[in-house]
């Protein structure tokens, strides 16, 4: 299927992603006899990956069902875009089929994340069994930089490396060139 996304609201792909989900879920229960129609979809995952697959765990709550992430941030991305509706959705749904297909190993030894069923998932829906996404991604949000200084140079860390350092936690090794201790400056991010 082909679709413009130039003129697609967030709402509108996610819709499209969720259609194109359950499409290649049920495309998968027919070939492979199984039931998919337990998996949620949700688009709360961060970070640099596309997508992700989590497979249930009935002990913690919430994540009793197993479900499809997808990072809503690519769908912003009008270049991350087709290859999130084309690659990363049928990608994430092989997962799922691999993973909740009784009739195959379960334990990673012998059917590994991107082993040969996944593969055989990925060619029955006819994409490129590829692993990685190629469209950089931008970080919703940027961490928060916090400015120390030596007795010779100045560096950068973290929102948890610097309230670890605050409060007592943890310190900063002293400066390797100098041996002086790290002072802390200035919230860079303010800047």
């Amino acid at each position: 299927m082909l679709w413009s996304s130039m003129s697609m609201t967030l709402a509108e792909k996610q819709k499209t992603v969720r259609e194109e989900t359950q499409r290649y879920l049920k495309l998968a229960e027919d070939e492979y006899g199984i039931d998919l129609s337990r998996v949620m979809i949700s688009f709360d995952l961060r970070g640099t990956s596309a997508g992700q697959f989590c497979p249930a765990q009935p002990d913690k709550p919430g994540k009793e069902r197993p479900r499809i992430r997808y990072n809503r941030q690519l769908m912003r991305n009008e270049g991350s875009w087709p290859e999130l509706r084309d690659q990363v959705v049928p990608h994430e749904v092989a997962h799922a089929a691999q993973r909740l297909n009784p009739k195959w190993p379960q334990d990673r030894k012998s059917n590994p994340s991107h082993g040969r069923y996944w593969v055989a998932v990925m060619n029955f829906f006819g994409r490129p069994a590829e692993i990685y996404h190629k469209e950089p991604v931008r970080t919703a949000r940027r961490s928060a930089q916090y400015e120390y200084a030596c007795g010779c140079d100045t560096t950068m860390i973290g929102l948890k490396s610097h309230m670890r350092v605050k409060s007592g936690r943890s310190s900063l090794r002293d400066c390797k060139k100098c041996g002086g201790s790290w002072e802390f400056v200035r919230n860079a991010s303010k800047d």
